[in-house]
């Protein structure tokens, strides 16, 4: 329910106007008649058990609080189940906005404005309890027209004696949220000093850290700040840089510290006088460390035996491959120089209710001078703006379907080859919520583009069942930020929530059989491994109980299920790899060696694999056959191309 103008509350309380909006109600301009003063409302209107909890929460913890740089309340009350909270109005602009319409801010301000925060942090940290803020980011510090800073809404601010967070109250903002704030790992002050770090950073580059998940996976790098403005003082990148290292040990003792390091000039960041677990780690699994072990006599005795279990698919010939793409003449019996390199030991049979090798689809051999359509995305049309394009396997006949502005990304065929899905942003809803990213339904030609999850979050990594009844993807809407996974069915109805809250959930592709959905996940914070489920929610089995897979991203079966093709994930290095689905993990096979290679994709005869590399400097869509040989530049565009699927028959 809105609060209109001149609406009395509490006989106090005048409503001029409603300034936000957010996930649990708005904050409204009001007069108090009997102080005469300005005073800013935040109000929850009709609030379920939980929004109720946390709202009451704010109250406490903000009504406890007398500091320079922090908001203070003044009152809070209930009328017919409706929570309002009174704090004192703060005028001015928040610095999101000082940033969109001024651009990067000068040093010396910057560094005023984070002595600031850094005394509102450290008196929230030192407080008896400490309160841990969880949201710092340019957008919730409001700047007042005499230069003062207000850090705002704690609506997600934990205390320490409040236990563990309920579920939906992880907020969470990537380029800012560290990754302990992801999954189920605990939040400290630590974790706002990322926040800090990553929010000063943006102010002195204009520019967003590296999401700290993909860094974590090894997917990107942080780019110091000095790289992105070279007049940012080495002492000051440094700092920065150890404020936001991926493990919490490694960064500050506290928020007071990395101030003091900020104003002096002779600091140095040195990782090797941080406390790091990285070579402990290394210790207690020296196998992972020759995963790739590079063994001739191996690897020609694994190339003949995967050979031999990649090519025997119904509807295909036993004869040698002669269908070239780009000058590829792959044979089943020649395995070039550099070619995959395996880790293979006996075979491991599955256990009996894990997915064997009993499916056997009718599978027919894709053509490559023409043939089914490959979609990726790009952003050629503009230089911009991510859109989906379709191309032929030997590189013709390429097509743009999407034109719309904002970013789209993750094309996936629906099983019978006329239905495209694909992540989009989903606008706001009737309620001016922000609705995040969703997923998006259109005709293999563009057409009919209609929106099918339209809920506030973000969803994505969607993936059809082999019956094209269902969807599984992965989303936030539940709680808050950890990624977990849905099932729906195809029109967008019934979603239903399949996750254990183990961790981190992401990447799901369903088995050929529609039995199992492999998945990738992070527990903990620890790197995301290969698990797998059926579509009823059980509980997750690992696959590979030894883990010499090491981190995964990206797992797909191959069409006749036998083997599931993934990125593997190393520090500075991400390949194509396979896997012998009943090898449970034995054996493994390196596709690539140039160290940028992702999101792989079967054709639907299982003889081709597309996939995303950045071995040329620039991200391309690549074909090799399916023992990793003539790896191939399809795309060859100055753009970026990357996210390719294959078409299925029609």
């Amino acid at each position: 329910m809105e609060l209109s103008p001149s609406t009395m509350l509490k006989d106090r309380y005048r409503i001029r106007e409603k300034i936000a909006a957010g996930g649990m109600g708005a904050v409204y301009l009001a007069h108090d008649t009997a102080l005469d003063a300005l005073v800013a409302i935040k109000a929850n209107i009709n609030p379920g058990e939980h929004s109720a909890r946390q709202f009451l929460r704010e109250a406490k913890l903000l009504a406890a609080l007398r500091h320079l740089n922090l908001p203070r309340v003044t009152d809070y009350f209930v009328i017919e189940d409706a929570q309002y909270l009174v704090m004192d109005f703060v005028p001015g602009e928040d610095l999101g906005e000082r940033l969109k319409t001024a651009g990067p801010q000068h040093l010396d301000r910057v560094l005023d404005w984070s002595r600031q925060l850094g005394q509102a942090l450290t008196y929230l940290h030192t407080h008896d309890p400490p309160i841990i803020h969880r949201d710092i980011k340019p957008s919730n510090i409001k700047l007042t027209p005499q230069g003062q800073l207000i850090l705002v809404d704690f609506g997600i601010a934990k205390s320490s004696d409040s236990g563990s967070t309920t579920t939906g109250a992880r907020g969470l903002t990537p380029g800012f949220s560290p990754p302990e704030q992801y999954g189920s790992g605990g939040t400290t002050e630590a974790t706002d000093q990322y926040a800090l770090a990553a929010t000063l950073y943006n102010l002195l580059t204009g520019e967003e850290p590296a999401e700290a998940v993909q860094r974590m996976l090894g997917n990107v790098k942080l780019t110091p700040p000095r790289e992105v403005l070279s007049e940012i003082p080495d002492h000051i990148d440094s700092a920065l840089r150890r404020a936001l290292a991926i493990q919490p040990e490694d960064r500050f003792p506290d928020v007071e510290g990395f101030i003091a390091a900020l104003g002096d000039p002779s600091y140095t960041y040195q990782a090797s006088q941080l406390r790091t677990v990285k070579a402990e780690r290394q210790e207690r699994a020296p196998a992972s460390s020759a995963r790739w072990p590079l063994v001739v006599a191996v690897v020609a005795v694994a190339a003949v035996a995967v050979a031999a279990l990649l090519f025997r698919s119904p509807g295909a010939p036993d004869a040698d491959i002669t269908a070239t793409a780009g000058g590829m003449e792959p044979t089943e019996t020649s395995l070039p120089a550099g070619g995959p390199a395996s880790t293979a030991s006996p075979t491991v049979p599955l256990p009996s209710e894990t997915p064997g090798a009993t499916h056997t689809p009718t599978i027919m051999p894709t053509p490559l001078g023409g043939g089914p359509l490959i979609a990726f995305v790009s952003d050629r049309a503009d230089g911009r703006t991510f859109q989906i394009f379709t191309i032929r396997p030997d590189g013709s006949d390429l097509t743009q379907l999407t034109f719309t502005e904002g970013d789209k990304s993750q094309p996936a065929w629906s099983p019978d080859g006329t239905q495209l899905l694909f992540v989009a942003h989903g606008g706001r809803d009737g309620f001016s919520n922000d609705l995040g990213l969703d997923i998006w339904l259109m005709d293999q030609d563009g057409g009919n583009q209609v929106n099918l999850t339209q809920n506030p979050g973000d969803d994505y990594d969607p993936a059809w069942s082999p019956d094209g009844e269902q969807i599984v993807f992965t989303t936030t809407r539940i709680t808050g930020g950890p990624r977990q996974l849905f099932i729906m069915n195809a029109d967008g109805s019934e979603p239903n929530f399949i996750t254990r809250g183990y961790g981190i959930e992401f990447a799901p592709h369903w088995s050929p059989d529609g039995e199992w959905i492999a998945f990738t996940i992070s527990i903990n914070g620890a790197p995301p491994r290969l698990f797998l489920r059926t579509g009823e929610g059980i509980d997750p089995r690992p696959f590979d109980l030894s883990e010499r897979l090491g981190q995964v991203n990206d797992p797909a079966w191959s069409p006749d299920g036998l083997t599931i093709v993934y990125t593997c994930v190393e520090p500075g290095r991400n390949e194509i790899c396979l896997v012998v689905v009943e090898s449970k993990g034995s054996e493994i096979f390196e596709y690539t060696t140039s160290l940028g290679n992702k999101e792989p994709s079967w054709s639907p005869d299982g003889r081709w694999i597309v996939f995303t590399s950045t071995r040329d400097q620039n991200s391309e869509i690549y074909i090799m056959d399916s023992l990793g040989r003539g790896q191939t530049n399809l795309t060859n565009h100055p753009s970026t191309d990357r996210e390719p699927t294959w078409q299925p028959p029609q």
